[in-house]
Formats: C-alpha cells, structure tokens, sequence
C-alpha cells in the first residue's frame, strides 16, 4: 500500500464478458473478485438496463466513478468512498511542508490542471487514521494526500471560475443547513485531496464554524478522462474467443474429477 497508484479507465464500449476475461487473465489492475463480478453483472445486465454504464473509473481495485449513458459524460462519483477520505485522511499541516506552499496554491487556483511531480513529492507525507482494514476502500484511502490550506485564507469568492456553473452547488449544499444569506466570500476552503496526480476533491466550512463539507473537484470530472484508458474495441471477436478458449481449456485440465463433476452439473 505505499505505492501510488493510478486512476484507470474502463471503457465499456464494445466489451464483452470474453474481452472482459481475456483482459482479466492478463493484467493486473483489477485484482478483487467483488469488483471484477461488479464489472461482469454489469456487462451481463445491460440490455436489460435503461441507464447502462459507459465508464468506470478505479483505483487499487476501487470503483472511485460511473459514468452512466443518460447523462455522459457527467462523472456520479462513490459517496461512501466520499465519506471515508474525509472520516479517515488526516490533514498535512501547510506549515509542515512550506517548500510546496507557493506550488499547492498555484494548483489551488489551476486546479483543471494535473500536477505529477508535485502529488510525487507529498505522496511519502501522507498520513491517515484507520482502525481496520475490513474495507475494500480503505486500499483508496492510503492513496490519498490532504493538505490543510485553511491558513491560506482561499474562500469560494476567490475559487469559484463564473464560467463553471457548478460552483453554486456548494452553495446551494450550505443553504440545505439553514445558513442565510450564504455568500461565497463566506464559505472557506479548509483542505485539498491529492489523488495519483490530481486535485480530487476539497473541504469547504462557513466562516465562524466548524462544520466542513466534502466536495469533488468539478474540474476533475474534465482531468479523469485523461487517465490511463482500456479501450476494447480494437480486439477482434475472433482472437478474444479463441484465447479464451483455448484458456478455459488449459484451467479445465488442472481440474480434479471432483471439480469437474461439480462444473458438469452446473452446465
């Protein structure tokens, strides 16, 4: 777990549950069984389903995103594992790693921009509170780097670019709170989350309390597309069938008898 991983990019178009194996059986990017049935059940389900999935994103194994075909390419982004970088990263002190500070706040203001060398550098840094290690998002959770900018004094005001609209969805979330007349000048950012080589997502409280809010950097829905994609429709049926044929009979050969009559019976 000390080593940064990647986001990565399932492209559904054109898979197949033999493409989707044949990929499976020679590569490692995907390596627990709950994600890699996630990933079949859904190849399996799609004709049957009216919002099918267009894209995943992962990471060591964890679904971080969906891209769904009524509403590409918007990114609907995992709330529990929302939760639990805000439950479970502990914050860096910006006075702890001044040499960054003039580079985190150039990337504060560039934040569509992806930066490797600097989420390299802090990697080593990173620190997080977990009591247990019953979770499959927790292999996310080591991954990522929060930084503590509250001392930088940034509020939204100053963040918010006119041109993005989905600025005023943060504060329209601090309105749900019974909070008038929120204005931006009045929302503080208070923490960045560094994932691979991006800013994923920030804290925001209101001046003069203590509650913090979580939201995903929406330049980020514009930088993951640019991560390490698996496209598949440049493999030909006719090779993918025949490889995984060829195998499923080389894995039924190591079988046992008993093994055997057992998958015999499921056929």
């Amino acid at each position: 777990m000390g080593v940064l991983n990647n986001i990565i990019c399932l492209d559904f178009n054109n898979l197949s549950i033999a493409r989707l194996e044949l990929w499976l059986s020679t590569t490692d990017y995907i390596t627990d069984d709950n994600t890699r049935n996630y990933i079949r059940n859904s190849i399996r389900n799609e004709k049957n389903d009216s919002n099918q999935i267009q894209v995943l994103y992962i990471v060591n194994n964890v679904i971080i995103g969906k891209v769904f075909q009524k509403t590409f390419p918007e990114i609907t982004f995992n709330i529990s594992l929302q939760n639990k970088i805000k439950k479970y990263c502990e914050p860096i002190k910006i006075e702890q790693i001044e040499l960054y500070r003039s580079v985190l706040i150039d990337w504060i203001f560039n934040s569509n921009h992806s930066d490797s060398k600097t989420a390299l550098g802090l990697f080593p840094l990173r620190k997080y509170n977990l009591k247990s290690n019953d979770c499959l998002e927790l292999n996310v959770i080591v991954n990522v780097t929060a930084i503590d900018v509250e001392d930088l004094g940034f509020t939204l005001k100053e963040l918010s670019i006119p041109s993005n609209p989905k600025w005023q969805l943060i504060i329209n979330e601090f309105k749900k709170f019974d909070i008038a007349n929120v204005n931006q000048q009045d929302i503080k950012l208070t923490t960045i989350y560094i994932l691979d080589k991006y800013i994923i997502g920030y804290n925001f409280k209101m001046l003069n309390n203590i509650l913090e809010h979580f939201f995903w950097n929406f330049e980020f829905e514009n930088l993951i597309p640019n991560s390490f994609t698996f496209s598949f429709d440049i493999i030909k049926d006719t090779f993918v069938d025949e490889e995984f044929d060829e195998r499923y009979k080389i894995a039924l050969a190591k079988l046992s008898s008993e093994e055997k009559n057992r998958l015999a019976l499921l056929n």
